[in-house]
């Protein structure tokens, strides 16, 4: 359907907003049948929900001129502050080109080598027939790679346990009502929640605010991405404030390690339950005949790794609000609209995905390329996430180097129910044993 052509519909604010709370994911589904663009209040704001993936991808491929991050977002500035999730215009275009070197090929060996490593270290203390917290566990690995790569070794056990836990935290915050409230919350309210946020934050500002310190007193050349922004100059000759270089640490340490983390632990509970497609995994990193490396082909692994980011995409909603009055589909949207583009709604829809929209179908991901807005896991245009091919090949040398070694079964075979925070995360723990394979 082209954008003139879109059908609008309207939703009972409270009964939008009730639905909401019990279930977003199933929410944003169910919008999609009355209309492509529909018209509610949830939780006292004014919305508009986009359920056409030719909308979708007109709203995030839009001009920085047009659309900003919307409010509830940029509540968020205590974690990021103005880093490259919440920058707009002039500001997010400097930081991006300051940025991107880090993110250039040349680096990706270096991060390989790390990614590795850490696979390696956590499968070993894996011992055969454990009972692992999968949700855990991966959380703690991909945390480490996001250190060394940010820091190299700059921060040990204790600190990285101390970052990990102050994440938790904070997720525990956004995921919560408290965290979408129509009227901000003053930092002095005595709520538990509130206060364990805010020292959240403070206890990651000093972890970072040291390691800048030492790093900038210390004249040694740096290969990790602290160094990167260190050393960054914009076409003025000018660089990153310590400011600048804590709000791009803090988005680069969420982003890069819980969105992996999340993918990992839905891959894993969907090949545990599918034992075919597992198989076919294992056949591909078996034919290797030593153990992964950078740069190795591995369609199997790439297809299984897009459809878990289609079903159980960890950025389950994105959301932008129009700059001034605009017309969208060919109907009016005001300025300060909250529009929400669900890459969780789109990824499950039947009018592009077929009839088994819901099913884990990797060869999907084989026989054909998705319609154009209809697959987003990491957002679309310029905006697209600057980590996400970081992401995606931590997540095949992880999921390649464990299915050459061990079988991670999840105990139930079932998906786990997920919280929704900034992302979709586990609400509770994702048991699995672990099994050798043997010969492997």
């Amino acid at each position: 359907m082209t954008p003139h052509t879109a059908s609008v519909g309207r939703l009972n604010a409270l009964r939008a907003t009730l639905s909401f709370v019990r279930d977003p994911f199933a929410a944003l589904e169910r919008a999609r049948d009355h209309g492509d663009l529909v018209h509610t209040r949830l939780l006292g704001w004014r919305s508009l929900i986009v359920s056409a993936p030719a909308l979708a991808h007109e709203v995030l491929t839009g001009s920085g001129d047009t659309w900003h991050k919307d409010r509830l977002t940029k509540r968020t500035v205590d974690v990021f502050g103005d880093g490259l999730l919440l920058a707009e215009g002039a500001v997010w275009r400097r930081q991006r080109s300051m940025i991107n070197p880090g993110f250039r090929h040349a680096r990706y060996e270096a991060y390989a080598q790390v990614m590795l490593e850490e696979a390696e270290a956590a499968q070993a203390g894996w011992a055969e027939g454990a009972r692992i917290d999968l949700a855990a566990e991966l959380a703690a690995v991909t945390l480490r790679i996001a250190v060394r790569t940010l820091f190299g070794r700059g921060l040990d056990d204790a600190r990285v346990a101390e970052v990990g836990h102050a994440f938790t935290e904070i997720s525990d915050f956004l995921a919560s009502a408290l965290a979408s409230s129509p009227l901000p919350l003053p930092r002095w309210l005595p709520l538990p929640l509130l206060r364990r946020y805010h020292a959240a934050i403070e206890r990651l500002d000093r972890v970072v605010a040291e390691v800048i310190t030492a790093r900038r007193r210390d004249d040694s050349e740096g290969h990790d991405l602290l160094a990167m922004l260190l050393e960054a100059r914009d076409e003025q000759g000018s660089g990153l404030g310590d400011v600048e270089v804590r709000d791009q640490v803090m988005t680069f340490m969420l982003a890069g390690h819980e969105t992996t983390a999340l993918l990992l632990v839905s891959a894993l509970v969907l090949l545990g339950m599918h034992p075919h497609e597992r198989a076919r995994v294992e056949a591909e990193v078996d034919a290797l005949g030593r153990p992964v490396q950078l740069g190795d082909a591995l369609p199997r692994i790439d297809a299984v790794i897009a459809e878990s980011l289609r079903l159980r995409p960890p950025a389950w909603a994105l959301s932008r609000e129009p700059t001034h009055d605009i017309v969208l589909g060919g109907h009016p949207v005001p300025a300060g609209t909250i529009v929400v583009v669900s890459p969780w709604a789109l990824h499950h829809d039947p009018r592009s995905w077929g009839a088994d929209a819901t099913a884990f179908r990797p060869d999907r991901f084989v026989d054909a390329t998705p319609p154009k807005g209809a697959y987003f896991p990491f957002g679309l245009g310029g905006r697209k996430c600057i980590g996400s091919r970081f992401a995606e090949m931590e997540a095949r040398l992880l999921l390649a180097r464990w299915a050459q070694a061990v079988r991670l079964d999840p105990q139930p075979a079932v998906m786990p129910k997920l919280l929704p925070s900034i992302t979709a995360r586990p609400a509770g723990p994702v048991w699995a044993r672990v099994r050798a394979r043997r010969g492997a």
